[in-house]
């Protein structure tokens, strides 16, 4: 009995170093191969603290009650581990489809037919193969939308068509004449959630109320917010009309660093004339880069 209970003592301590090595191996992305490879160490470290928990349970009770926390904090560590693995799995996925993205882009212009579709199908596998198997967090999605519009470009460009590079508001907006003024407190964003806010008010314009505000919901709650504020401010209410999309816009100019008067309706249209066009080739049916979310 006092030898088993030894052996069953010293076991914690190979479990913790083994666990040690797995979360300094998860500091960094790692590939799908990998983390099968982990995911079937934690699997093995598992069964050997349910190997250790019998042991416990013949122990003599002050003894129990030690292995018992002990056992109950790697247990916990297990599964914390099993969780970042998955993250970091996730950001090697990530990782790689911005890599093939930048790829694809930057030689849309130059590769021939057979590259280009060797390019394009490889991003295509990865992207969905990601959005099938993971939920993935609001930072991912400016990857993904990138992938969506470089893939969009790349067919276009295969099928004959003149590719247009996706209009960028963020770029309209530093040119507007506007009378603006700075505030004082800095604003921190998410990353492209300026382009978000117009790309709903683009939405709401052409009356998709539906994907309006279905991608409204997915703001972040104080943009949600300072939007209702200027819906207020119009006297309107929110996805009735274009003052949707008026105030939807006075949103980004403010989480820009700038305030300025409401576009009057003739600018608003003036503003979306060229844009009609791409949001009404993304109202096409479901594709395999519809971006799921959490949080």
């Amino acid at each position: 009995m006092e030898n088993k209970i030894d052996r069953s003592g010293g076991q914690p301590l190979k479990i913790y170093q083994e666990l040690h090595a797995i979360e300094e191996s998860l500091q960094r992305p790692v590939s799908p191969r990998t983390c099968h490879r982990l995911f079937h160490k934690l699997e093995a470290t598992s069964h050997s603290l349910q190997g250790i928990q019998r042991e416990t349970a013949k122990s003599s009770t002050i003894f129990k009650v030690s292995q018992e926390g002990h056992v109950s904090d790697l247990q916990d560590k297990i599964v914390s581990l099993y969780g970042r693995a998955v993250d970091r799995k996730v950001d090697y996925q990530v990782d790689q489809i911005a890599e093939e993205t930048s790829h694809l882009e930057r030689t849309l212009d130059t590769a021939n037919t057979e590259e280009l579709t060797r390019g394009s199908d490889l991003l295509q596998k990865h992207v969905r193969t990601l959005l099938n198997d993971h939920c993935l967090s609001r930072d991912k999605f400016p990857v993904i939308q990138k992938a969506k519009q470089t893939l969009d470009l790349a067919k276009q460009k295969l099928s004959g068509e003149v590719a247009e590079k996706p209009i960028r508001h963020f770029e309209w907006l530093s040119t507007q004449a506007h009378q603006v003024q700075f505030v004082e407190e800095a604003l921190e964003l998410m990353p492209g959630e300026v382009e978000e806010l117009f790309d709903i008010a683009l939405l709401m314009h052409v009356r998709d109320i539906r994907q309006a505000r279905s991608r409204y919901n997915q703001l972040p709650e104080d943009t949600k917010l300072r939007a209702l504020k200027h819906i207020k401010a119009l006297d309107s209410e929110i996805f009735s009309d274009d003052k949707t999309s008026i105030a939807l816009i006075s949103t980004a100019y403010e989480l820009t660093g700038t305030s300025g008067v409401y576009l009057t309706s003739e600018e608003l249209q003036d503003l979306f004339t060229e844009a009609t066009r791409i949001i009404a080739e993304e109202q096409r049916p479901s594709t395999p880069f519809d971006v799921r979310f959490i949080g």
